[in-house]
């Protein structure tokens, strides 16, 4: 079941997980056996790597994902489950 960007963030910190930008990719640094969870990243992908590339280091460590979760949450921000991309037509 796809999770808002919120739910994300939080399941990540509470794996005892970070986010970690190499360049201008963002890696997700998670314990073994988390698939479900690396895939409910990657439909949130480019705004974890806008999140890594504004924090301290390039790095969101548990403490700072949760901190996000809760000012997006509190701001009225959790979003809404990732919809999926329209395709754009082929010239």
């Amino acid at each position: 079941m796809p999770k808002t960007l919120v739910q994300v963030l939080e399941a990540i910190a509470e794996a005892d997980g970070e986010v970690v930008l190499k360049g201008t990719k963002a890696f997700l640094l998670l314990p073994e056996g988390m698939e479900d969870l690396v895939e409910e990243a990657r439909e949130h992908g480019r705004a974890l790597a806008v999140l890594a590339q504004e924090a301290p280091g390039g790095r969101l460590t548990p403490r700072v994902l949760l901190a996000l979760a809760q000012a997006l949450r509190e701001g009225g921000l959790e979003g809404q489950e990732p919809q999926a991309s329209p395709r754009r037509p082929q010239a």
